[in-house]
């Protein structure tokens, strides 16, 4: 395992489901489809950056679902049909992937934080115990969430409306991290045209 991998980088790496079911109304893009560097789009930059982790990418799609997938052809991508519920919906679709398929670790990122670094989620598997971890910037509870196993089923028979909620009660390590892009959301227009110093555009699909 390279120095720079997370725990279980082998069949028991964790697995990271990105959250990309949205529709991006404000933005007036998909946030999948959102551009981030040259031709890549924030799910892809994403993707990399987590596999460059050792995790195994899913993507949670809705609004524009084939549209996304058509972009992302070697991202795994499950549909949430509910994604209209909010995203809680989508954090079950993709726990349910993740422990059907024998995840020890599963974390939980939204596709608009596409700045989150791959050191940051090795530092943050390998912190992670007993029900998960989060990240903590500046002072700032960031994203991705860690869960553990345990943690993932406690999420999914929660009686919640939101992720914050469901994770209310339990035993989460906080892991204090050098990396902005744990909190930095690109979730209005002003943001991204700050940053990118362009208005919101998505990627070329084919």
């Amino acid at each position: 395992m390279s120095s720079g991998a997370a725990e279980g980088s082998g069949p028991d790496r964790p697995w990271a489901i990105v959250l990309a079911a949205g529709e991006g109304r404000r933005m007036g893009v998909t946030k999948a489809l959102l551009r981030h560097a040259g031709a890549q789009s924030f799910l892809a930059r994403l993707a990399a950056m987590f596999e460059e982790a050792s995790c195994r990418v899913v993507a949670v799609v809705g609004a524009e679902a084939e549209r996304v997938r058509a972009a992302h052809p070697n991202v795994q991508a499950v549909v949430n049909p509910r994604w209209t519920e909010g995203q809680l919906s989508s954090v079950h679709v993709g726990l349910e992937v993740a422990l059907k398929g024998g995840a020890h670790l599963v974390l939980i990122h939204p596709v608009d934080m596409p700045e989150l670094r791959a050191e940051t989620v090795v530092r943050l598997c390998r912190a992670a115990a007993g029900e998960g971890a989060f990240p903590i910037f500046d002072g700032q509870r960031g994203h991705p969430l860690v869960l553990t196993a345990a943690g993932a089923r406690e999420v999914l028979k929660a009686d919640a409306d939101t992720l914050a909620d469901a994770t209310f009660r339990m035993h989460l390590q906080s892991v204090d991290v050098p990396d902005p892009g744990t909190v930095v959301n690109f979730n209005t227009p002003d943001i991204y045209e700050r940053v990118f110093g362009v208005r919101p555009a998505a990627v070329d699909v084919k």
